[in-house]
């Protein structure tokens, strides 16, 4: 909705943040509107109505740099003038917020894998290409529209969210390699609650719409936990090689093939672990690599290896009273 001026004094001095998506009047102070999350859109609409752009007969990804006007020419002749209409219709900016999220993939390095596996739940999710039909939960597209955007959430913020929790869904259906979300996280700015939360959303629909409808190529459908686990033990290991690469730390390849032996004689991977609560992957990676590090006298410290897994050094305090003796025993 575009103000002109203040309901409350009529005057047109108006403020807009664009960051907090807000509309101010600098003269009596009225905040006359806020969580416009997509001020900033590229369809050049202005809060909430950049979210009533059309969200059909649009092919995620598809290049858009088509005629979008009519001469005067065109207009005097009817055939002509259906013709142009039918073709504006056709090019018009469409399915905004899937493809805004694919660009958002693109900037950031993801390759083909990724963009693939993403677009069919990008237009399962965040388009009306898939009618709901029986599907009784709200789209994901409708339920990231409402955030508070006085915290700095504003359209960008959305987008990069929808992108991290998209691709978390898509890993716990084992259709792209296993995704650290963590540091992509960190990186981009995003807060990990708002990423779990609307991961589930995500997740929850497509699996609902998977078994709801018989034109959905992709098996959206749970995964074995021991698949599930073997990938992500796979991944950590992987990542701490990597960045055991970048540190200035002696005997690196000693370290990682005994932190490889020590998982397998722990049995892993396994998903029955009896009192130890079922330690998830990278947390029992972490202990095993701190503990593995005194044993062996390698100079790594205990807030280094948090680091890596992206926890904090105190977060690891519990896990390590709990698994020590049982790891030490298997030296």
């Amino acid at each position: 909705m575009t103000l002109e001026k203040c309901t409350e004094c009529n005057s047109r001095n108006l403020d807009r943040d664009t960051r907090r998506g807000q509309v101010v009047c600098e003269s009596c102070g009225l905040v006359i509107e806020e969580n416009q999350i997509d001020w900033n859109d590229r369809n050049h609409t202005l809060g909430e109505d950049s979210h009533c752009s059309p969200t059909r007969k649009r092919v995620v990804g598809r290049d858009r740099r088509n005629r979008t006007r009519m001469d005067k020419k065109d207009g005097r002749n009817r055939k002509d003038a259906a013709y142009w209409r039918e073709m504006l219709r056709a090019n018009e900016k469409t399915n905004l917020r899937a493809n805004e999220i694919v660009r958002e993939m693109e900037v950031w390095g993801f390759g083909s894998v990724y963009i693939d596996a993403a677009i069919e739940a990008l237009l399962i999710c965040f388009t009306s290409e898939f009618d709901k039909g029986s599907v009784g939960l709200p789209r994901p597209y409708h339920q990231m529209r409402d955030m508070i955007s006085t915290d700095g959430k504003d359209d960008i913020y959305v987008i990069r969210l929808s992108m991290v929790s998209t691709l978390m869904a898509l890993s716990d259906f084992c259709l792209v390699p296993f995704f650290i979300w963590k540091g992509v996280s960190k990186s981009l700015g995003l807060d990990r609650n708002d990423c779990l939360k609307h991961k589930r959303h995500i997740k929850r629909f497509l699996q609902a719409m998977y078994l709801a409808h018989d034109n959905i190529v992709t098996s959206y459908k749970a995964v074995p936990l021991l698949r599930l686990r073997t990938q992500a033990l796979g991944a950590w290991f992987e990542h701490l090689r990597a960045r055991l690469s970048n540190m200035d730390i002696e005997h690196r390849e000693v370290l990682l093939k005994e932190v490889n032996n020590r998982m397998q004689k722990l049995g892993e991977p396994r998903i029955d672990h009896g009192d130890d609560h079922n330690p998830r992957p990278d947390m029992l990676t972490a202990v095993v690599t701190v503990i593995v590090a005194e044993e062996l006298g390698i100079d790594i410290s205990k807030a280094k290896v948090a680091g890596i897994f992206f926890f904090t050094t105190g977060g690891l305090n519990g896990p390590l009273r709990l698994w020590t003796d049982a790891i030490r025993s298997l030296a």
